[in-house]
């Protein structure tokens, strides 16, 4: 299992390891595949190269499309073997197996993989023939589908997933086929065997593509035959990937069978196909089958390949007609078509609940949340990571009904993606994403979260890598307009009564590489009643901002839209206000205890007092509230002043005694 240096040496998977690594690429084992900085383009992303063992050969892969050859030549040239200044150490590098547990018999294996019989059992062979791991078919009453697969490990069965590589399905006899039809799934392959033909495919599905061992068909003509949806596209572009990475030497082609049967249904496949045809002949289904099988290398089947920029840009004169053109809007006077928008978002703000009314919005043309204009309809491809067919259905389907609409209105306007999520930094994501918005005219694709689409080994910290990553994957998307949505930091996610700012948004190169952006914040703690406060915040490159304040209701779709800064004036004042009731309260609470010290301190007090001599009787009451409330006594007539003689027999004016014993005072002086 080992290649060869141009010199010839061989070379295996662990010396390539450490090539890599004396050329500071660091490389990174994913299970069994070597991921790394290509030798040839270098790239900012540390997956731009792939490396993984065929059966006896390595299969090499460069994301950035550098031809196998260069990136050979580039390795084994400025590499050398067992290095000894290699500072990198395989056996540590390279991620050490869990223990898998096993079974005595193969009937063992598959009880412990899912509960009830099987519906169907697709048995893998190696070269020889031998059984070497079963895929397990379980149809349910509601027509669902499950699989599990069982493997054999040393003398035992295991019920997981082969080792890696995998072998092909029907192997013996794809070895001795000069030509082989690849179908998604095994049900397929066993259908198109009846014409006679050499059918298999790979264990996993369509996004376990890489993990067979697709060598074994160099040098044979393979016709790729995907279901009829988005992931048999996906299967198509995985399969011809491998081929051209193991230099197939043969030839290449497809036969879609949408061709041939336009009314194929959603996810048909050649087990559909051969259904719907079963009273034609073998010989007319063949006749059928090859009439539509296409070369891939010649035809419009080949992949977009992205243009080398020249970084000579534009003369200042030829700006002019940029300067002068109106800002397509996609929302109006929120968000424009030519700049990716950033839908950042605190916990529990309803990011996919407002993506979802906006999706229905811009493919019906009615208002987004009841108060947003959208100047023209607009199809929309949905990829969500955070909810599954049934969830994202819900939503949709409460969008519609509040605008009086049902699916079938809105038919060929939205679709929608929450099984598979591209990562934006995979051309093949990239390129699969481009065919699918050129196919059904998509014009604004929502991805919902940002996280999902970002490699597990990307350094969130490098604005770099995930800018780049974003303004890649908005380029593949183009003429489509992006729609990114993302979470703020843990601090920030914890503040209510404003929204978040640019700043908030996790990880570096997000919010620097949107030209709009919608920032959502709660103004209170969310009490689980589908009643949610929300504060908004918007704005962009083309001179567009301001705040709403968001009352929606989860149970009945409705919003209540209003100005966020006159919301949080009227906050503000309500606040000042409260808090000078809250002055004034208290203040008179001390005025009242200082009237009730005044009281006692006056009470049986025939004759009247100085202010100063009462003020030295008042206790712990403060001199302030304890003269506010004598004052106020004064006032509404509960203390009097009279006129007095001091120690001195002065006459003074001006003291004070209460009311009730002025009259008997005063007539007393006046007897005197």
């Amino acid at each position: 299992m080992n290649s060869t240096t141009p010199d010839g040496t061989a070379t295996t998977i662990n010396d390539v390891f450490t090539l890599l690594g004396n050329m500071d690429l660091t490389p990174n084992w994913d299970g069994d595949v070597i991921r790394s900085h290509c030798p040839v383009h270098g790239g900012e992303s540390g997956t731009s190269l792939t490396v993984t063992q065929g059966a006896g050969k390595l299969l090499w892969h460069c994301f950035g499309g550098c031809d196998q050859d260069a990136v050979r030549a580039a390795i084994f040239t400025n590499g050398t073997v067992g290095n000894p200044q290699s500072s990198i150490d395989v056996n540590t590098a390279r991620p050490k197996p869990k223990p898998v547990k096993t079974h005595d018999t193969r009937e063992a294996a598959i009880r412990a993989a899912y509960q009830g019989e099987p519906s169907h059992e697709y048995d893998y062979h190696d070269d020889a023939g031998n059984i070497v791991a079963t895929v397990l078919r379980y149809d349910s009453q509601d027509g669902s589908k499950t699989f599990r697969q069982i493997s054999r490990r040393g003398d035992g069965w295991a019920a997981k997933a082969p080792e890696t590589p995998r072998p092909l399905y029907r192997l013996p006899e794809v070895l001795t086929a000069e030509t082989v039809y690849v179908c998604e799934g095994e049900k397929a392959c066993d259908e198109l065997r009846s014409l006679g033909v050499v059918a298999t495919t790979s264990s996993g599905g369509a996004g376990n593509v890489r993990h067979s061992d697709w060598s074994v068909l160099d040098g044979k003509h393979v016709v790729i035959v995907p279901d009829n949806d988005d992931a048999g596209e996906n299967h198509l572009a995985g399969v011809q990937g491998e081929l051209s990475d193991s230099d197939n030497g043969g030839r290449l082609s497809v036969a879609r069978l949408k061709d041939d049967w336009a009314d194929i249904p959603q996810k048909g496949d050649a087990a559909d196909w051969l259904q719907h045809f079963d009273t034609d002949s073998t010989d007319d289904l063949r006749r059928r089958l090859d009439a539509i099988t296409k070369d891939l290398t010649s035809g419009d089947d080949t992949p977009p390949e992205p243009t080398d920029p020249t970084f000579a840009g534009l003369d200042i004169s030829e700006l002019q007609e940029h300067a002068d053109s109106k800002v397509d809007w996609i929302v109006d006077r929120i968000f424009s078509s030519d700049q990716p928008t950033l839908f950042g978002a605190r916990s529990k703000c309803l990011k996919t609940t407002q993506l979802v009314d906006l999706a229905v919005s811009l493919a019906s043309g009615s208002q987004w949340l009841g108060a947003f204009d959208i100047p023209k309809k607009r199809r929309v491809l949905f990829i969500t990571g955070e909810a599954n067919n049934r969830a994202i259905s819900r939503r949709l389907y409460k969008a519609a009904a509040a605008r009086s609409l049902m699916f079938c209105d809105l038919a060929g306007m939205i679709r929608v993606e929450a099984v598979h999520f591209p990562k934006l930094p995979d051309l093949k994501h990239c390129i699969a994403i481009h065919d699918t918005i050129e196919k059904h005219g998509i014009e604004v694709v929502i991805v919902d979260p940002l996280y999902r689409g970002i490699p597990n080994n990307f350094d969130t910290n490098k604005m770099a890598q995930i800018g780049d990553a974003i303004t890649t994957f908005t380029q593949w998307c183009q003429p489509a307009s992006v729609i990114i949505s993302h979470h703020v930091t843990k601090a920030a996610a914890r503040e209510l009564g404003s929204p978040p700012e640019l700043e908030d948004m996790t990880g570096a190169g997000v919010a620097e590489s949107c030209g709009n952006w919608w920032l959502v914040g709660r103004n209170e703690k969310y009490a689980w009643d589908w009643k949610h406060d929300l504060c908004v915040s918007f704005g962009g490159r083309d001179e567009q901002a301001g705040g709403r304040r968001i009352l929606f209701d989860e149970s009945t779709w409705t919003a209540e839209v209003s100005n966020l800064h006159e919301f949080i004036g009227e906050q503000q004042e309500a606040a000042r206000a409260a808090s000078e009731d809250r002055k004034r309260e208290i203040h008179d609470r001390k005025v009242e205890g200082a009237r009730h010290q005044v009281m006692r301190v006056m009470m049986n007090v025939k004759t009247p007092r100085s202010k100063s001599s009462i003020e030295d009787l008042r206790g712990g009451i403060a001199v302030h509230p304890f003269r506010s409330a004598l004052a106020e006594m004064v006032v509404d007539e509960t203390v009097g002043q009279f006129s007095y003689t001091d120690g001195r027999n002065r006459l003074q004016a001006g003291g004070y005694m209460l009311a009730e014993y002025g009259t008997e005072y005063e007539q007393n002086r006046t007897d005197k």
